[in-house]
């Protein structure tokens, strides 16, 4: 998993999480939906549900994109933990529907941690 923050203005942050995917069955694995939420520095800020539907190739990795924005509050917590750090703390946790209906479908959950190296800019 990868999570790089492509803006930050006083109003938002937005993310890009990429989500890499295993298919460890013998038939082609579809994705319906991905429920996630994502802490940065144990500060949750952002939830959400993704309603795509991928198919991924039996012993093949698939990679899943979830564009995350976060709210003004979850903003300013976060920013109040940020000051002389050289990276951010990140947690994503959620689950991954997949299979052909909703009846027949199955959820996985998956956890991951680490690290986002924050980029210093020069003047």
């Amino acid at each position: 998993m990868r999570v790089d923050v492509q803006d930050v203005t006083l109003s938002h942050v937005n993310m890009l999480a990429d989500l890499r995917v295993f298919n460890p069955n013998e038939k082609a694995m579809t994705i319906q939906s991905v429920d996630y939420t994502l802490h940065l520095e144990g500060v949750k800020v952002f939830s959400g549900k993704s309603n795509l539907s991928q198919t991924i190739a039996p012993q093949e990795y698939g990679h899943l994109t979830l564009r995350l924005a976060s709210a003004y509050w979850n903003i300013i917590q976060l920013l109040n933990k940020l000051p002389n750090k050289s990276d951010v703390a990140f947690s994503m946790e959620g689950s991954i529907r997949v299979g052909g209906s909703r009846l027949f479908s199955q959820r996985f959950s998956f956890v991951k941690q680490g690290v986002i190296p924050l980029q210093k800019t020069t003047p």
